[in-house]
Order: C-alpha cells, then sequence, then structure tokens
C-alpha cells in the first residue's frame, strides 16, 4: 500500500493540516483527531488540525476571529462613541453661542452629493477607459478627493457673503456627521457578511479584506472612534481652509485625495494602527491650521 502524505502549514491561528490519500481506494486506521473526511472513487483524504504554536514575534499582532454574534454586539457597543466623536465638536459652538442647523445640513447635503456623483463617475471613466476600476484604483481616488473639494467650494462660494467663519465650521460638521453615519450604516452591512447562516459574498468579503489588509472580522469596533475623529477634523479644518481663501481649495483637494490613496492601498502594508494614527495627527494639523486661518486661534 503506498501513501502520499503531503503537510501544508496555515496561518497561526489554525495550526496545520495533514491530508492522506491511498490510491488504491484502502485506507489504514486514522488517528481520532481527523476533523474531516471525504471518500471519492479513488482516494481517501482526511483533515487533521494541530493546535497552533504561535511565537513572540507574532503574538503582539495575534488577533483571533469573532463570530457574527460577537461582531454585532462589539459594534453596537462602539457606535454611541462613535456618535459622541462627532457630537464633542459642538460644544465650541456653545462657547460661541452660534447653532447654524442650516449650515449643518448643508453640509449633510454636500456629502450626500459628492457620494451620489461618485457612481456616475466611475462608469464614466470605467466606460471611455473600456475596463472596471478597481475601488483601489490611484485615479479614482484623486478625483474623489478633487469632487468633494470642488462642492465643498461650491457650497462656500453661495453662501460667503453672507456668513461669518462659523458657517466654514458647521459645514465641516455636517460633513462629517454624514460620513460617520454612512460608516456605521456600512460597518453594520459588512460584518453580515462573517454571519455563517446566510448566503456570503465571498467576492465583496475579499475586497474589504484586500483593503483592510486583514480579516474584518478580527479588527476592533473601537477603532471606528479614533477614525470618526479623524474625518470630523478633518472635514471641519478643510471647511475653514477653503472659507479663508478659495485659492486653498487646490491645497484641500490634493491633501483629501492624497489621503483617500493612502487608506484604500496602504492598510495592508503599514498597518492599521500605524495608519490610523497617521491619519489622526495629519487631521488634527489640518484642524487647528484652519482654526488659525480663520483666526480663531492664534
Amino acid at each position: 500500500m503506498s501513501f502520499e502524505r503531503l503537510r501544508i502549514t496555515k496561518p497561526i491561528d489554525y495550526g496545520s493540516v495533514v491530508i492522506s490519500v491511498d490510491g488504491n481506494n484502502h485506507h489504514s486506521q486514522q488517528p481520532s483527531l481527523a476533523s474531516d473526511t471525504t471518500h471519492s472513487q479513488n482516494s481517501y483524504v482526511s483533515f487533521y488540525s494541530y493546535p497552533a504554536y504561535i511565537d513572540d514575534e507574532d503574538y503582539d499582532d495575534y488577533e483571533p476571529e469573532k463570530d457574527y454574534k460577537t461582531l454585532f454586539k462589539e459594534h453596537c457597543v462602539a457606535t454611541p462613541f462613535i456618535i459622541l466623536a462627532v457630537s464633542l465638536f459642538v460644544l465650541p459652538t456653545v462657547y460661541w453661542h452660534s447653532f447654524q442647523w442650516d449650515s449643518l445640513c448643508m453640509g449633510l447635503a454636500g456629502w450626500t452629493a459628492a457620494r451620489l456623483l461618485i457612481k456616475p463617475v466611475d462608469w464614466l471613466f470605467s466606460t471611455l477607459l473600456r475596463r472596471q476600476l478597481s475601488t483601489n484604483s490611484l485615479f479614482l481616488n484623486v478625483t474623489f478627493g478633487i469632487l468633494e473639494e470642488s462642492i465643498r467650494l461650491e457650497l462656500i462660494l453661495l453662501n460667503f457673503a453672507e456668513t461669518d467663519f462659523l458657517f466654514a465650521y458647521w459645514l465641516g460638521l455636517g460633513w462629517a456627521s454624514a460620513e460617520a453615519i454612512c460608516y456605521i450604516i456600512r460597518h453594520f452591512k459588512e460584518i453580515r457578511l462573517y454571519k455563517e447562516d446566510v448566503d456570503t459574498d465571498f467576492k465583496a468579503r475579499d475586497a474589504i479584506e484586500d483593503t483592510l489588509g486583514k480579516p474584518l472580522n478580527t479588527l476592533s469596533a473601537w477603532w471606528g472612534v479614533m477614525w470618526t475623529l479623524s474625518t470630523t477634523m478633518l472635514n471641519i479644518g478643510l471647511s475653514c481652509w477653503i472659507y479663508s481663501s478659495s485659492t486653498l481649495v487646490y491645497a484641500a483637494a490634493i491633501l483629501h485625495a492624497t489621503l483617500y490613496v493612502i487608506w484604500a492601498n496602504c492598510l495592508p502594508s503599514w498597518g492599521i494602527p500605524t495608519t490610523s494614527y497617521r491619519m489622526l495627527i495629519t487631521s488634527m494639523a489640518v484642524f487647528l491650521v484652519g482654526l488659525a486661518l480663520l483666526g480663531v486661534i492664534e
């Protein structure tokens, strides 16, 4: 009796698998550790799972996968804090005694318009280039950054004469609020891809994991709080930049496009912690520079 034995090493949290094939359709006694077996016409295949070993170098990066129920609970707990992250930026307006809800709604509308235009722009360029562009495409992400800042500029120019700097602040806050709402809804949809009792769209799941550089079900929902803080400061800051001088729209568009490209392409290589902290520092700088340009801080 001849056997072919193949040993495959899987990722560190899965251990290893041993496959035994008997070409004569006979099988010898197999260890009781077998977790799955298949019996075909000419072969017998057994799968064995062994405990994984995690060395010291991998231990810090090791994150176990979570089931859908755990993911859902974690996102439910984190969601109020994501909302709070945006709401914190309302506090300065209490000091300024100004609540411009119309500007907030204008920011919501501006972000929504930008999102609605993304699909036609994607379709147009895909048609012209005769190929489907990836969501990680450098060209598309640069275009999206320019598109958002162009719409922001138009809203500011249309209302510049009748407003003060708080218009820009509330416009950016509305923009960030829309983005936070979209983030919450999108992530609840994305974690459903890890639900066991539904037909999973593996293509969509793979696309998310390619962008993140790791499975979504190993990622903490609390990163969303930091990302929301970053996007809120970024949008308020960029609105202040453009309000202070319309020529700064070029700098704002380049910066926003660059951040889109980094987020779409650098997460796997830089890692989520490094990318997130760099984004936070950059957004904080944009926010403070924006307030300084308007003379709010010196």
